[in-house]
């Protein structure tokens, strides 16, 4: 664990221009963040999903390089969104839509065992967010959730749970394929035998991967309270700064961690890759000097 840490704080201070995806990401999460008054452009929002899987794409493929290579270039960004993109946004929209789903059975079972649908669940929220955005004090809110009729109780905290339930199952799954993206860019691998090496990898180094994700989520959790907080310029730019390193930082370690246990695929992604094998024969030649 501590040598992949080192080797990845080692990658990204020789390859500063990493920064460069996870900044154009911040920048279209600002541009598309609506304000309070605005309702939410869905398609605006569909367009960015795109557009942050797009870059995420490129991003990864130019990591990839920096691995291989140790030195990457902003072309290899480029390269990567114009090789990578369309398989990428073919398996997202799979494993999207593999979930949807199995929430639609899910809930589909479910609604059959306790007798309420999901649209009682919506009718429900509706009239109860109706009721507390007309109460404003503490005391009358005690009294509301007490005088809750039992059935609109029961429909609430049945389909949490319901709901809870399914979001653990959907999360063990996320985590599993979690690597999918980075095995069809790194490895060049078929979207449906990515997702059988992320699941294959992780069962195989779970015990360090476990590790990576908990902290990860450390950092990102610590972050938290000083978001909540940063009222002023200078807190919101540290954040902004901070959370820009951290994602990098571990987008860069979750790559390694990919290249480090599976080496055996490199050489032929390197016979595939002629683009990529070019650079590095170049890199290699040696300085002529008289």
């Amino acid at each position: 664990m501590n040598n992949l840490l080192k080797e990845t704080w080692t990658i990204l201070k020789e390859n500063s221009n990493l920064y460069i995806p996870p900044f154009l990401l911040f920048i279209i999460g600002i541009l598309i963040n609506p304000n309070e008054s605005q309702s939410p452009n869905f398609i605006l929002i569909g367009l960015a999903v795109i557009i942050n899987i797009v870059i995420e794409v490129g991003w990864i493929n130019q990591i990839n390089v920096a691995l291989i290579n140790k030195k990457s270039k902003f072309e290899d960004f480029l390269i990567g969104i114009g090789k990578y993109s369309p398989k990428i946004l073919l398996g997202s929209l799979l494993v999207g839509l593999f979930f949807l789903i199995v929430f639609i059975f899910y809930q589909f079972v479910a609604s059959m065992i306790i007798g309420t649908t999901i649209e009682d669940l919506l009718r429900e929220i509706q009239i109860v967010s109706k009721d507390l955005n007309s109460i404003k004090e503490n005391e009358a809110l005690v009294t509301y959730f007490k005088d809750m009729p039992s059935e609109r109780m029961w429909i609430l905290m049945n389909w949490s749970m319901i709901i809870l339930s399914y979001s653990f199952i959907a999360g063990i799954g996320i985590f599993f394929i979690s690597l999918w993206q980075r095995f069809v860019i790194m490895k060049n691998v078929k979207i449906f035998d990515s997702i059988k090496e992320s699941i294959n990898m992780i069962t195989k180094n779970m015990k360090l991967y476990v590790l990576i994700v908990t902290v990860h989520s450390f950092f990102l959790i610590a972050l938290l309270p000083v978001a909540a907080t940063s009222n002023d310029f200078f807190s919101s730019f540290l954040l902004t700064l901070t959370n820009l390193i951290i994602q990098t930082y571990f987008t860069i370690l979750y790559c390694l961690f990919v290249f480090k246990f599976d080496r055996k695929r490199i050489n032929i992604v390197l016979e595939k890759d002629n683009d990529l094998q070019r650079r590095i024969l170049e890199t290699e030649k040696p300085d002529n000097k008289e």
